[in-house]
């Protein structure tokens, strides 16, 4: 199969606009990193945070780095009352996530097909790429839980779920944009 012209020019108008979009979100438009930190925390609040339960969680609001989130986790019941006891500080790159949220939106929009075609694999790709930051998070929360007695990890898997926690996010985070938008767009160019 030979590629013709008109191929290789679409593949390169779209690979253009791909960089141009990835580009202005994640280094052209500084606020938008900003922007999807502070909802990022919000989220993390809003679904970790809670009064009861085993596990204390508190995401402080001044952060040690713009690019990461910290998350201070704690066992209710090795903690004395005064509010002492074992803390775990875990680091999480929400700078990651974002970058990989914006490859996902250049891929998605710099395809080339309809409109309805892109934002509807958008959409679907976003969803996908959401569910595993979820699972990545509640992954690497399990897995530093194990040093305040959260969870019970024996110390012969421990650089196993520490190696696998690195993988999912730092590496992981960068290859699933691609599979997401994959994963959003095949369907649909099925059928046309």
């Amino acid at each position: 199969m030979q590629v013709t012209n008109v191929q290789r020019k679409a593949v390169v108008r779209f690979l253009l606009i791909a960089l141009g979009i990835y580009g202005l979100l994640t280094h052209g438009w500084p606020d938008f990193n900003d922007f999807y930190a502070r909802g990022f925390r919000a989220a993390l609040r809003a679904t970790l945070v809670s009064p009861t339960g085993v596990r204390e969680v508190d995401i402080p609001k001044e952060q040690i780095v713009a690019g990461a989130t910290s998350i201070v986790m704690a066992n209710r019941k090795l903690l004395a009352p005064d509010g002492s006891g074992p803390i775990r500080n875990v680091i999480l790159p929400n700078s990651t996530f974002w970058h990989a949220t914006a490859l996902l939106l250049a891929l998605s929009l710099s395809t080339p097909c309809r409109w309805s075609l892109r934002l509807t694999a958008t959409l679907v790709g976003l969803l996908g790429l959401y569910a595993f930051i979820a699972g990545t998070l509640s992954f690497a929360l399990w897995n530093e839980g194990r040093h305040v007695g959260l969870s019970a990890i024996s110390p012969a898997w421990a650089a196993t779920t520490d190696r696998l926690e690195t993988i999912l996010v730092e590496q992981a985070a960068l290859f699933v944009p691609f599979l997401a938008w994959f994963v959003g767009l095949w369907p649909r160019l099925k059928r046309t």
